[in-house]
């Protein structure tokens, strides 16, 4: 049985749409906090730039993983379409996860967030 199209695409898309969406809210959330001047506050000894983009990172860390280990567990019928649609699942989730882990890295290693 074959899946629907939006569901097709969704499911070799998804992590890329889980790194935009973590891209997007740790640009946007350091630019609001540096503007609104809460780039200096601290939660529980953390600054609230790196432990938001942390969080977000993780949340698409785990997305991403779950999107893996759905292609990979998922074994496809000799239709060339259906293997070539689960390889590339499979290669988009792992670019997916080193495009997240580069999003993290300027919250992580920069001190100062605000220019």
């Amino acid at each position: 049985m074959t899946d629907s199209f939006v569901r097709t695409a969704l499911a070799l898309t998804g992590a890329l749409l889980a790194w935009a969406a973590d891209f997007v809210f740790v640009y946007v959330f350091a630019a609001i906090a540096c503007e609104k001047g809460y780039a200096g506050k601290t939660v529980a000894g953390a600054g609230i730039v790196p432990l938001a983009s942390l969080v977000a990172t993780f949340a698409a860390a785990g997305v991403t993983i779950w999107l893996l280990r759905a292609a990979i567990r998922g074994r496809p019928a000799n239709d060339s379409c259906e293997v070539f649609a689960s390889k590339t699942k499979v290669a988009v989730g792992a670019l997916a996860m080193i495009a997240i882990g580069l999003t993290a890295l300027p919250a992580l290693l920069v001190r100062g967030v605000c220019a």
